[in-house]
């Protein structure tokens, strides 16, 4: 899922419901950034084209496999010809060097 409302960059690892504490999701892969058919959902919010960010407070949650609130930036999103595979890479403005990539087969 992918979501843009909060000024910074954030993604999760795959995660589902957890029925016991749902402020709390299970974390089903700690991969930091390769998922083949992963279990659950991975959520990504870009939200780093405004004019400032939300900076992050506190401890960054066990289930958040990338966040950054300091560059503004763009998530391209690439699909392999065969429809198996997601490539999501996170630019910052101007291009450079990638500050997250994640990968995503089934």
């Amino acid at each position: 899922m992918i979501q843009a409302h909060v000024h910074n960059y954030q993604r999760t690892y795959p995660i589902s419901y957890n029925n016991n504490d749902p402020s709390n999701p299970t974390i089903t892969s700690t991969n930091p950034n390769d998922y083949k058919d992963p279990k659950g959902s991975i959520f990504v919010i870009v939200g780093t084209a405004g004019k400032s960010h939300a900076m992050f407070e506190g401890t960054k949650p066990s289930y958040i496999a990338s966040q950054q609130d300091t560059d503004y930036g763009f998530l391209s999103m690439q699909v392999s010809d065969d429809g198996t595979t997601l490539t999501g890479t996170f630019y910052p403005n101007g291009g450079g060097i990638p500050l997250d990539q994640f990968t995503i087969s089934k």
